[in-house]
């Protein structure tokens, strides 16, 4: 199934380091670079999830290794994330992604 069935029509993605990428195409973009450019390997952990009416929470952080594909440079990574769903035809939909490091640069 395609990530794009997941996002809600107007997602926004706020990554650390990065402006935000603001609607399905620049939303698509950004990914579209993380995976050309990176290989990921991780967990998620969920910590919260709350839901009120349409709308809902989840607080995650997460843990994995990355490889830059161009370089082959690698290294640990550690985030803190959250999501904003919103409840649209039925199904929960990403309607914002926020994450940022939990380790301070040079501590990962």
């Amino acid at each position: 199934m395609a990530f794009w069935t997941f996002t809600a029509p107007n997602p926004v993605f706020i990554p650390e380091y990065a402006p935000p990428a603001v609607g399905r195409d620049s939303v698509r973009k950004a990914y579209e670079w993380v995976f050309a450019t990176l290989k990921l390997r991780g967990q998620f952990a969920f910590h919260d999830v709350e839901v009120i009416g349409n709308t809902a929470w989840v607080r995650t952080t997460s843990t994995g290794h990355f490889r830059v594909m161009a370089t082959g440079a690698e290294g640990d990574v550690s985030n803190s994330e959250l999501f904003v769903l919103k409840l649209e035809g039925g199904a929960w939909k990403m309607h914002r992604y926020i994450f940022t490091s939990s380790a301070p640069p040079g501590q990962k």
